[in-house]
């Protein structure tokens, strides 16, 4: 990648004739008071990306449509890359998306065990975990045959080196709090 990334802003390393290491860039020495330039031909690449689309689970009543994608533009520190869930109903007649607030009654207790999973899923010892932080629910959720499947986009819960973070929580742990129509999940 590091290689890739040299080509693309014409970076090349030179040895001057003393044997010290000087970067170059289009043939001109850089200096630490210096910013490089880039050339016209540079300023034209454009940025790569793709996207795809694919059905990530199903149950008896419900379908979750993931739409996943990924771009990178010469010049940037990385690229970017998420994944984006809706919920359906299976049943033709409901159109309607499934939000979280129609699956769960959200409330101080599921917010503290989704904390909790939240917490071991970025490394955390359930022993260390003594008080719990303000907890905010994400908007990507998948809806699963054993488990509802919580997932951040990149930045939203990390670093962009952590990646996008995603943990779940089997349904009998949210037993009291499914709604009456979600009940169904616990079979």
């Amino acid at each position: 990648m590091l290689f890739m990334l040299i080509l693309l802003f014409g970076c090349h390393a030179k040895h001057d004739t003393r044997g010290l290491h000087v970067e170059y860039v289009n043939d001109e020495a850089l200096t630490g008071d210096s910013e490089p330039t880039q050339d016209t031909e540079e300023e034209n690449l454009e940025c790569e990306n793709d996207s795809s689309y694919n059905v990530a689970a199903t149950t008896q009543y419900t379908i979750t449509h993931c739409h996943s994608f990924w771009e990178y533009c010469p010049g940037a520190a990385h690229g970017a890359y998420g994944a984006t869930y809706a919920n359906k109903w299976l049943n033709e007649a409901r159109t309607d998306e499934i939000s979280l607030s129609d699956v769960l009654d959200i409330n101080d207790s599921v917010k503290a065990i989704a904390t909790r999973h939240y917490l071991i899923a970025k490394g955390y010892i359930p022993e260390d975990i003594d008080e719990i932080e303000a907890f905010s629910f994400p908007d990507n959720f998948i809806i699963d045959t054993t488990q509802i499947t919580f997932v951040y986009q990149l930045y939203e819960a990390g670093s962009y080196m952590e990646g996008m973070i995603e943990f779940s929580i089997p349904y009998n742990e949210l037993a009291p709090h499914l709604k009456p129509e979600f009940q169904w999940l616990l079979h």
